[in-house]
C-alpha cells in the first residue's frame, strides 16, 4: 500500500512542479469586457445607485488600483490640491461597496507642479509616479520617475517623502512618464515599464521602455539601481507621420501572472484619438509581446487611455473624455469574469533532479508560498525512522533545489512522518504521523 501511495504522490510532485514553474500564455481565460461605467454612475449588486463623488468637472485621470481592489489613487487638477495636477485617493469597504469622497494625498507627496500617473506596487508599500518637481536629475526641466514609501499599506495618508529613481533611468533631456511596476516571482527580477521621449518633442513621440533591477524593490528604489531602460519594440508602433508617430504611452500589466499588457496608443487602426490596446506574451522571461489588438468594445471616437488593471485582471480602469462625462476627463471601469475550470496549457513536466529524488521513496511534496522552501517525505538513509520529513531550499524560483536534510527530532521520530505542509504565513507547519 505504501509503495502505491509513494508512486501516486511522486507523479503529483512532478505535475505540480510544471504548474508552479510554467507561465503559459492564456493560462487564465476571461470573458469579454463589459460596457464601461463612469465611476459616478456605479450601481451596487442590490441595485443601489452610488453617490457621484469621484469624477468632477476637472480632469480626473491616470489611476492605479490596490491589490485588494479597495483603494484607487488617481491624478486630478480639481480645486484643493497643491499644484497643477495632484494625486488623490478614494476608498471603498468592499468591491461591491461605493467609492467614497476623494482625498488629496497631501503636500508630502504632491508638489506645486504636475504629479501624475500613480502606480502602486503589489505589496502596497510603494507608489511610483512621474513629476517635474525640482530636486531631480534635470532640476525640473524634464518629467522624471519618483517613488514614495509607506510603512502601513492601509495608511493612504502615511506616505514618506518621495525618492527620485536616479539619473540612470531619468535621462536628462528626456521626459520619463507613466511608471508601471512588475516583479517576476520566478526570476526575482524587478521590471519598471515607462514611456520616454525627447523633452523638446511633442507627446506624440512617446515610446514604451522597460527598466530592470536584480535587487529587492527597496534597494532598487532607494539606491537608484534601475537600468537606463530599453524600448519594448513589440509594444511600440512604427513611426507614422499621418498618425502622430503612434504616441505609445501608459501601460498596465496583469500582475497575477505578468502575461497581459493593456496600453494607450494613437497608432493607426483605432476607433478614435487615443485608444486602449491589449497584448499578451507566453512567458515573463522575455519581452516578446504579441501585436497589440484594439479593445474596440471599450474605445470611442474620443480619448480613452491611461489603463489600470486590477491584480487579478478582472477590472480595467481608464480615463475618457467621451460624451457623457462630468467634465474634462472622467474615470471609467470595465469588468470581466474569470472562466471556470482548471488551468490548461501547462508545460511538459520535468523531474526535480537527483538532489530531491533518489532510489528510495520520495513523495508528498509541499512548497512554501514564496516557492523557495520545499518539504517532502522520504525513507532514504540519514533519517530517524521509517519515513521522515526532509526540507530543501533554493534562492530563487528559477534555481535548482539545494541538497535536502531531515528536520530535527522535534518533528521526526522513529515512526513514520508524512504529509508536511506549511501555513500561508510561513510561521507554522503540520504533519501527519503514521505508525
Amino acid at each position: 500500500m505504501k509503495s502505491r501511495l509513494s508512486v501516486a504522490f511522486g507523479s503529483l510532485l512532478i505535475v505540480l512542479t510544471a504548474l508552479l514553474v510554467a507561465k503559459p500564455a492564456a493560462a487564465q481565460q476571461f470573458s469579454d469586457w463589459s460596457p464601461p461605467t463612469n465611476l459616478n454612475a456605479i450601481v451596487r449588486s442590490d441595485g443601489t445607485l452610488c453617490p457621484a463623488v469621484v469624477n468632477t468637472t476637472s480632469d480626473d485621470q491616470h489611476m492605479t488600483i490596490s491589490k485588494d481592489g479597495l483603494t484607487l489613487i488617481f491624478s486630478s487638477n480639481r480645486p484643493g490640491g497643491s499644484g497643477n495636477q495632484d494625486l488623490w485617493f478614494t476608498e471603498r469597504a468592499s468591491r461591491d461597496e461605493c467609492w467614497g469622497d476623494a482625498v488629496n494625498l497631501g503636500n508630502v507627496v504632491n508638489s506645486a507642479v504636475q504629479d501624475l500617473a500613480p502606480n502602486l506596487s503589489t505589496d502596497g508599500h510603494w507608489l511610483y509616479f512621474h513629476s517635474r518637481r525640482p530636486g531631480g536629475c534635470g532640476a525640473g526641466t524634464s518629467g522624471e520617475l519618483w517613488v514614495a514609501h509607506r510603512q502601513d499599506k492601509s495608511a493612504n495618508l502615511g506616505w514618506e517623502t518621495p525618492i527620485n529613481l536616479g539619473c540612470t533611468i531619468n535621462l536628462v533631456g528626456s521626459d520619463q512618464a507613466g511608471p508601471n511596476h512588475f516583479e517576476d516571482e520566478a526570476s526575482g527580477i524587478q521590471f519598471l515599464y515607462f514611456t520616454r521621449k525627447p523633452n523638446t518633442a511633442s507627446e506624440d513621440f512617446f515610446d514604451i521602455y522597460v527598466s530592470t533591477c536584480d535587487a529587492d524593490i527597496a534597494s532598487c528604489n532607494r539606491q537608484g539601481l534601475w537600468s537606463a531602460g530599453e524600448p519594448v519594440s513589440t509594444l511600440n508602433s512604427p513611426a507614422d507621420p499621418q498618425h502622430s508617430f503612434g504616441r505609445d504611452t501608459r501601460t498596465a500589466i496583469r500582475r497575477r501572472d505578468g502575461l497581459e499588457m493593456v496600453l494607450s496608443s494613437k497608432r493607426p487602426g483605432g476607433a478614435g484619438l487615443i485608444d486602449l490596446w491589449s497584448s499578451t506574451r507566453a512567458t515573463t522571461l522575455d519581452q516578446n509581446w504579441s501585436t497589440p489588438q484594439n479593445l474596440r468594445a471599450l474605445n470611442t471616437s474620443a480619448n480613452d487611455g491611461a489603463p489600470a488593471l486590477s491584480w487579478d485582471g478582472t477590472e480595467l480602469y481608464f480615463y475618457s473624455n467621451r460624451a457623457g462625462t462630468t467634465g474634462g476627463n472622467d474615470l471609467y471601469v470595465s469588468k470581466r469574469s474569470r472562466a471556470a475550470g482548471i488551468l490548461t496549457n501547462l508545460s511538459t513536466p520535468f523531474n526535480l533532479g537527483l538532489s530531491i529524488n533518489t532510489a528510495d521513496r520520495d513523495s508528498q511534496f509541499s512548497i512554501s508560498k514564496d516557492g523557495l522552501t520545499a518539504f517532502f517525505s522520504t525513507d532514504r538513509p540519514g533519517g530517524l525512522g521509517a519515513n521522515d520529513i526532509w526540507v530543501a531550499r533554493r534562492a530563487r524560483r528559477v534555481n535548482l533545489w539545494g541538497d535536502p536534510h531531515p528536520l530535527s527530532s522535534n518533528l521526526n521520530s522513529s515512526g513514520r512522518e508524512a504529509c508536511a505542509s506549511l501555513s500561508q504565513n510561513g510561521t507554522g507547519s503540520s504533519s501527519v504521523a503514521t505508525i
